[in-house]
């Protein structure tokens, strides 16, 4: 303004030299930082530090530790929480509450899918991966019996569960014939894929309906032992490709409880504005009444995936447009990876910025 002043009202520059309007220019300049000066407290950043540094302490008192004071600045400015589910949203505390067995010989026979469970695993009853622990101790054997079960078979390979197959693979020798068993586990719609057959059609998405996990099982048997060493040869298990022509014997369903305290502190970021998501490697249908019970959302169709049949191993592929509506409906949780990539939570996270 003053600048404006001198050369467009007052025109004072008129009848001067160069150095006396540099002269000017420099005594305005040192006006403005003056009041730029004497507009902020010299206080001010002992105050913001005094602030930030209570905030701390009140969440150590809430049990949240903060590493970076600063950080509490940018937690008070959130708007969105992605929360995972396992653990987070439920206890972790897994138990068997429903399965169905089927083999060629005997419908409803549980010992055939018995075998997969205690030979299929690294776990033992309470140690390990908790949903393979609920389903050795669905079995009823303790970890001794488990131990002398499993060094009765020879473990010829086994392949873990991760987070882009969604399933697991041993195989084993039978104690007393020369036949090899090749046992499968994991997520429904997949393990159901590599099956000849599943004459119970799609029950377990009754059980996932109501918020359990469902597990499927399958095996193979392989009676000539060259063909175990033609597999072997081309290393078909240790590849990523999807196997087919196993025997389907059945599905367990896995519950694990929302936690008590979930649905107030889920009400409260309501109240807060603060969208809340779930990210979830779960099948659709168990995110959905996860979803409800915990009080995230009562609409059904908010859940990607049940109506989009969009799975986490697709979110690489869809331009940034489909994305976006998809995430601002108010729900990420879909059915093939365990966990998103760093890559594909940058993309979900610059979205909700």
């Amino acid at each position: 303004s003053l600048v404006g002043k001198y050369f467009f009202i007052d025109t004072a520059y008129v009848g001067k030299d160069v150095l006396g309007i540099v002269n000017d220019l420099l005594q305005f300049l040192m006006i403005a930082v003056a009041l730029i000066v004497a507009a902020v407290p010299e206080g001010l950043p002992m105050a913001v530090t005094l602030a930030l540094a209570y905030s701390m302490k009140r969440m150590a008192n809430d049990n949240n530790l903060i590493k970076k004071m600063h950080a509490c600045e940018t937690l008070g400015a959130v708007n969105t929480i992605f929360t995972d589910k396992t653990g987070t949203l439920t206890e972790n505390k897994m138990s068997v509450v429903g399965s169905a067995c089927y083999d060629s010989d005997k419908l409803f026979d549980f010992s055939s899918i018995t075998d997969n469970m205690l030979l299929n695993s690294t776990a033992f009853c309470n140690v390990g991966n908790p949903t393979e622990s609920a389903l050795l101790r669905y079995t009823g054997k303790n970890d001794e019996e488990i131990t002398e079960y499993r060094n009765k078979f020879g473990i010829h390979f086994r392949k873990d569960f991760n987070s882009k197959n969604k399933y697991m693979i041993t195989v084993t020798k039978h104690p007393h014939k020369s036949n090899y068993i090749v046992y499968i586990k994991g997520a429904p719609e997949i393990v159901s894929k590599m099956c000849k057959s599943h004459e119970h059609g799609e029950g377990w998405k009754s059980y996932m309906e109501k918020g359990n996990r469902c597990i499927m099982f399958a095996s193979m048997e392989i009676n000539d032992p060259n063909e175990m060493d033609k597999l072997d040869a081309a290393g078909i298990f240790n590849m990523d490709v999807q196997m087919n022509g196993f025997e389907y014997n059945g599905f367990a369903a896995i519950a694990d409880p929302i936690r008590s305290n979930v649905h107030d502190a889920i009400q409260q970021a309501h109240n807060a504005g603060i969208s809340v998501k779930i990210i979830t490697g779960d099948n659709p249908l168990t995110a959905k009444e996860i979803g409800r019970q915990a009080g995230i959302s009562e609409n059904p169709n908010t859940v990607v995936g049940a109506t989009d049949n969009l799975t986490m191993g697709d979110i690489s592929g869809i331009d940034g447009s489909t994305l976006q509506n998809w995430v601002k409906r108010g729900w990420t949780g879909n059915a093939v990876n365990k966990k998103y990539t760093k890559d594909q939570l940058s993309r979900i996270l610059l979205i909700n910025m």
